[in-house]
């Protein structure tokens, strides 16, 4: 349960597989759409907050959301000022290249998720996560990384591997986890059409190999997603804005991360409020009866590539068929980690 709040669409690198593309605007969140974007928080508290644990996650994203660190800033004190007996969390992702000693001290003691953007060693980095110039990041990212993880503890890791780079997926990994890092997260790129057999092959290997050097290191205190056992329980349907919410950098609502700024996908503004008939007709899109791909598949009903249709949409270019690799990826994991 969150809302998250795309602060800027500005970034400084230009990653290869930015789903984004070449179309990122140099557009931040005037004070106007901030001030009404924290009305819109108050008054959706208890639609969006976490009933278990009874808080409410706002999540910061973009671009680089710390282009706009000031602006993070006001708004996280702004609510903290406001909040009085609600609860709320805050979470950030950053490509990890803009770093001080204020955003530390405020990363530290503001945000309780905080997730880094590093795909692996110095090959992978650079090719993949290079500057806007062209430049390397790997130095600046690999050391402010560590420097997060030294001064806060236990951050993510976020990797992006495709079907180029999941040849040096294993090496990538490894990598990470002798520079200490203890929470990595792999996520193959589901935008990318040239996955084959051969690259399925390649990541199956990898995730057999990890297991062997993670038992071979002694270590338990290391955490990679591809290697865990989740539980398998029946995730339904999509909540489709109903329980999160993504309001983008000029105020429009959108469902999600996959499909925010995306045509098609608006469903109203904070002016407004949430367009319940814009909404409904996404719902019965991508819901209406018809022949899913997914059907007979023995996670079916566990699986994201039935649950996130404009996932599947924005891929596939059709609701009900989910990008092959994602399908191969949770089969692997299925299998390999014996999770039932």
């Amino acid at each position: 349960m969150s809302i998250t709040l795309w602060i800027t669409n500005k970034c400084n690198m230009n990653c290869k597989y930015c789903y984004v593309g070449d179309e990122k605007s140099n557009f931040s969140m005037p004070k106007l759409i901030i001030d009404k974007s924290i009305e819109f928080i108050f008054e959706n508290f208890g639609k969006y907050k976490d009933n278990v644990n009874d808080y409410l996650m706002v999540r910061f994203h973009g671009g680089e959301p710390l282009i706009e660190f000031n602006l993070i800033e006001d708004i996280v004190k702004k609510i903290n000022y406001r909040k009085k007996d609600k609860n709320f969390k805050f979470a950030i992702t950053t490509n990890g290249t803009i770093l001080d000693k204020d955003i530390i001290l405020f990363l530290k003691n503001e945000i309780y998720d905080l997730t880094v953007s590093l795909d692996g060693n110095k090959k992978t980095q650079d090719t993949m996560r290079p500057f806007k110039d062209g430049n390397s990041s790997f130095e600046k990212v690999l050391k402010n990384a560590e420097i997060l993880e030294r001064e806060i503890g236990n951050i993510r890791i976020r990797m992006t591997y495709d079907s180029n780079t999941v040849y040096n997926l294993y090496d990538d990994i490894k990598f990470l986890i002798d520079e200490g890092f203890k929470y990595i997260v792999p996520a193959s790129n589901n935008y990318d059409i040239n996955w084959d057999e051969d690259d399925v092959e390649c990541l199956k290997i990898t995730i057999i190999k990890l297991r062997e050097y993670i038992k071979a290191r002694g270590t338990s205190n290391v955490h990679i997603s591809l290697l865990e056992k989740p539980q398998y329980i029946n995730k339904g349907k999509c909540n489709m804005g109903n329980k999160s919410i993504n309001i983008y950098s000029n105020g429009d609502l959108y469902p999600c991360i996959a499909s925010a700024g995306r045509k098609g996908f608006k469903m109203g503004n904070i002016f407004s409020g949430l367009d319940e008939d814009r909404r409904n007709k996404i719902i019965y899109e991508s819901e209406c009866e018809r022949e899913c791909a997914c059907r007979g598949c023995s996670i079916y009903n566990y699986c994201d590539g039935s649950r996130c249709r404009i996932v599947n949409k924005l891929t596939t270019g059709d609701y009900f068929t989910p990008p092959a690799i994602h399908c191969a990826v949770e089969n692997l994991k299925y299998s390999l980690n014996k999770c039932i």
